[in-house]
């Protein structure tokens, strides 16, 4: 029988880890919630080949499909449609040949027995932690068709927000992009075949073109020991942001950064609240809702400040109290929280909180386009000047001297 890892968190906020025996992940997690622990991560201890087809199977699924599937979800169960028929109706008109793959699977484990919420977790690269437990809640409260809509919500406004993320960090990663190409590309091939000529005339060079031909002669000599230093710093970084206290670190100065920092934590805050929101609407405890809202939140600075919020709340303190002790909320949004919160209307007001973070977080956007694009135009307009300058100096010299 396989073994499997497994990462959970009891109702009480308690992480555990642990490896079991089961038939399959969906009888792995079907034990572990018999122990009463929510599984957020179940994964085989060995990778088997077929394991490694599923996963990159699973990797081709896009969230604009994700979406798409559970709006037809939604419409098809408002209907009247049985969730077998539902499943099995998307498989066969469904365009992805991987999400296709993934839906019969789904089928075929609703046939077995199996409920919709532990025949997903056989695919957790496509459907997440926060996407079974609100199916979870769904199944329990009766209300799946709803809770299909609301992820349909919730799941449009994430892909609106990373084509936003995506549209406005193109712009500046293609200059950049640009600027290092043609630096190596002169430095290479181009400046030594314009050394060799002006070496050749044994003229007196001017100041920039001597540094631009020691600068190309280093990096010609020396490119072996260059490459070697600089793989073995990404590997360094690599090694130390995959320890717990590196990463702590690094993901604590990322959301300090100058320009790009404000942008990271807007969009960390964003994501958190509106997870947070979904869950509260469909129908989870606030403790429970804050610590799978947690786990979705890819920085581990913020993480630990949401954790140390669900402690607090365990402990009897107010969410409006541990939000403001955490230090990571503005002033209005922990007066928009504490209005939700006495006011009974807490989701709602999240959804709002939600949405004001986007807003800021699209004019930050915006802002950080004409911030950034003075700087690019600068370097690259120093660049050129620097290249242009290195070669053509001597031979206006030369012009000169002829005329």
């Amino acid at each position: 029988m396989p073994q499997f890892n497994y990462r959970g968190r009891y109702i009480t906020g308690e992480e555990v880890e642990g490896v079991l025996q089961a038939a399959s992940s969906s009888a792995a997690s079907e034990q572990l919630l018999q122990k009463k622990i929510i599984p957020l991560e179940i994964k085989t201890t060995s990778s088997t080949f077929f394991t490694q087809i599923h996963r990159s199977i699973s990797s081709q699924v896009s969230q604009d499909e994700l979406q798409t599937f559970t709006r037809q979800m939604y419409t098809l169960l408002h209907s009247g449609l049985p969730i077998m028929l539902a499943i099995q109706g998307i498989a066969q008109t469904t365009p992805s040949a991987p999400f296709k793959i993934i839906l019969d699977d789904i089928h075929h484990e609703l046939i077995k027995g199996q409920t919709l919420s532990r025949a997903l977790y056989n695919h957790p690269k496509v459907f997440d932690t926060l996407f079974i437990s609100i199916i979870h809640m769904g199944e329990n409260t009766g209300q799946l068709d709803e809770v299909f809509l609301t992820l349909s919500h919730y799941l449009k406004r994430q892909s609106e927000v990373q084509r936003e993320i995506k549209s406005a960090t193109r712009y500046p990663v293609f200059v950049l992009s640009i600027i290092v190409l043609s630096f190596i590309g002169m430095n290479i091939w181009i400046t030594p075949k314009f050394a060799q000529f002006f070496m050749s005339l044994g003229v007196e060079l001017p100041l920039v073109t001597q540094a631009l031909i020691q600068m190309s002669s280093f990096i010609n000599t020396f490119y072996p020991f260059i490459t070697g230093t600089l793989v073995g710093l990404v590997s360094l970084f690599y090694y130390v942001v995959r320890q717990p206290k590196g990463l702590y670190l690094f993901d604590q100065y990322k959301i300090r950064l100058p320009i790009l920092g404000s942008v990271y934590k807007r969009a960390l805050l964003a994501r958190f609240s509106r997870c947070l929101a979904t869950m509260l609407n469909a129908g989870l405890i606030i403790t429970e809702a804050l610590s799978l809202a947690s786990d979705l939140v890819d920085n581990t600075y913020i993480q630990s400040k949401l954790v140390a919020m669900r402690k607090q709340l365990e402990g009897g303190i107010t969410l409006t109290q541990s939000a403001h002790e955490s230090g990571i909320f503005t002033p209005m949004i922990l007066q928009m929280i504490a209005v939700g919160e006495e006011s009974g209307s807490l989701a709602s007001l999240l959804d709002e909180v939600a949405d004001f973070y986007e807003r800021e977080l699209d004019f930050e956007l915006k802002q950080l386009t004409s911030r950034l694009e003075p700087v690019l135009i600068i370097a690259m307009s120093i660049l050129v000047a620097f290249l242009a300058l290195g070669i053509y100096l001597p031979m206006w010299d030369m012009m000169d001297a002829v005329l």
